[in-house]
């Protein structure tokens, strides 16, 4: 229930409204979501700004767009802000910094937050009143005034765009008594997209709802029939789409592509704005192809001639490579595909090489509890708490995050030992062509 003097009543608004068949009501997959709608929807009914930072993925531009829709009165109230490549996933000290700077009295996460304690203790500290939508595994310090993540009551297979659906529906509620059928129907294709791109599974009842409803040409933004156009496509069928989703995730890949762009491109009903976004991505689109086939290159040559071992490791260290450190998770998940076991790429993220993006793939058999991955996080913590680096977050078969180059040895050292304890056994990588 809503804790502001229309929760009650917005709440059985929402159940009353005809929503798609197969999704389930906000509340349902969210326990929270009420109580944030109506204390985000009280902020923007009084005057106040708030501030939105999502993840730098389609599922993170995607569910931005999505909640971006619920705000679409009050742009001028917003402040926006997203990950990058370059400084990594999760949430950014400088952005919390710059919302409390500009009097932001509510900062909403997109995606990301689940993972980050000392930030969200930080935006609070400042003032704020934060609202944590997320998917990804919850850090047990995490303590948002609202967390907004379906994993806290059990497993699921909700992405960080169809949680921001979920909230921008019940925020919807309470600004507007019932959510505006636009909404309903342009959020339920983002969010499709949104979990497709991050390879949810998407057989469940409620992603093939979302599915389904995505392949409706007319549900989606006019900033996707132009890259459609663009791009040389006929139709935006869901085959389509991979092509799509591969333009919109170029921020994630490469420093020199930013997801403003990409949330532009999803969000905005302006033809030239788009246009000029969808010129900065395509702009990098074949330098960030051909480093995608240069890292895979280099790290099969290190896996095939390293002993043998639990985890397939590589370093990646080459003029530039640092501008496509976001390419650790598509060749970290080549690898393991290659190899049959967990695989970890590390790339740089500076010129200097002094920090590390790694990228850990698993996908063989999870463990009893189906956590695989999520499962080696505490160990890795322990190798960046001493430094004040966050901790890594991520999926069963795919997490990430951050060390120091004099780290690597003990991040790889981790994941043998998580490896090792998982039952598997030592093996090398058989030449093959790359």
């Amino acid at each position: 229930m809503g804790k502001g003097k229309n929760g009650c009543q917005a709440a059985m608004v929402l159940d009353a409204v005809s929503l798609p068949a197969g999704v389930d009501p906000p509340q349902i997959t969210l326990l929270q979501v009420n109580a944030a709608a109506s204390s985000i929807s009280e902020a923007l009914k009084a005057g106040e700004r708030i501030a939105v930072f999502a993840d730098y993925d389609p599922d993170g531009t995607c569910g931005a767009a999505a909640l971006g829709l619920a705000l679409s009165d009050y742009q001028q109230q917003t402040l926006w802000g997203f990950a990058s490549a370059q400084n990594g996933t999760g949430l950014s000290e400088d952005f919390i910094r710059e919302a409390a700077a500009q009097d932001c009295t509510q900062l909403i996460t997109v995606d990301l937050g689940s993972s980050g304690p000392a930030l969200i203790e930080l935006a609070k500290e400042l003032g704020m009143t934060i609202t944590v939508s997320d998917h990804h595994s919850p850090h047990p310090d995490a303590d948002p005034d609202y967390h907004l993540n379906p994993q806290l009551q059990a497993p699921s297979q909700a992405s960080g765009a169809v949680v921001a659906y979920k909230l921008a529906l019940a925020l919807e509620s309470e600004l507007y008594g019932q959510p505006r059928q636009s909404t309903i129907q342009q959020g339920a294709w983002l969010a499709g997209l949104g979990a497709r791109a991050d390879m949810m599974d998407m057989k469940t009842s409620e992603n093939s709802a979302l599915n389904d409803l995505n392949g409706i040409a007319d549900n989606a933004p006019l900033g996707m029939r132009i890259l459609q156009e663009k791009l040389g496509l006929k139709s935006l069928s869901r085959s389509n789409q991979s092509k799509i989703s591969s333009i919109l995730n170029l921020p994630k890949r490469c420093h020199l592509a930013k997801a403003e762009d990409a949330a532009q491109i999803l969000m905005s009903d302006d033809p030239k704005l788009i246009n000029d976004s969808l010129s900065n991505l395509l702009a990098v689109k074949e330098a960030c192809d051909q480093a995608s086939k240069d890292f895979g290159s280099q790290a099969a040559q290190q896996i095939t001639a390293a002993p043998a071992s639990r985890v397939a490791s590589a370093i990646i260290d080459s003029q530039d490579s640092h501008l496509y450190s976001g390419y650790s998770g598509i060749v970290s998940m080549r690898m393991s595909g290659a190899a049959q076991r967990p695989a970890v790429i590390f790339v740089p993220m500076n010129s200097e090489a002094s920090m590390y993006k790694y990228s850990a793939r698993w996908t063989g058999a999870p463990d009893d509890a189906g956590e695989g991955l999520l499962t080696s996080i505490p160990a890795l913590e322990a190798v960046n708490s001493p430094h004040g680096l966050g901790p890594p977050g991520g999926h069963p078969q795919a997490m990430g995050g951050i060390c120091r180059a004099e780290d690597i040895a003990a991040v790889t050292e981790s994941l043998e030992a998580w490896a090792a304890n998982l039952g598997l056994s030592p093996s090398v990588l058989e030449p093959y062509g790359e």
